[in-house]
């Protein structure tokens, strides 16, 4: 579980560093980045999670109906 915990980590990182390269992050230019870049900023921390979680909340929808509690296996 820790791995894919990592992992998971490491590829939304990695992932994350892509975006604001395509959208054109210039880390030398410090807070005076391209409107591109800050778009996308905001993209990655507001719709970007709220999708993931509704996302989740979708794929969990039926789990009560399917899981057994331990104690009836």
């Amino acid at each position: 579980m820790v791995q894919i915990q990592k992992l998971g980590s490491a590829l939304s990182v990695f992932g994350l560093g892509l975006l604001l390269n395509w959208s054109g992050y210039v880390v030398s230019m410090g807070a005076d980045q391209p409107q591109s870049a800050l778009v996308m900023m905001r993209l990655c921390t507001g719709l970007v999670p709220a999708l993931l979680v509704l996302m989740a909340l979708w794929l969990m929808k039926g789990w009560g109906r399917r899981l057994k509690p331990a104690n009836e296996r």
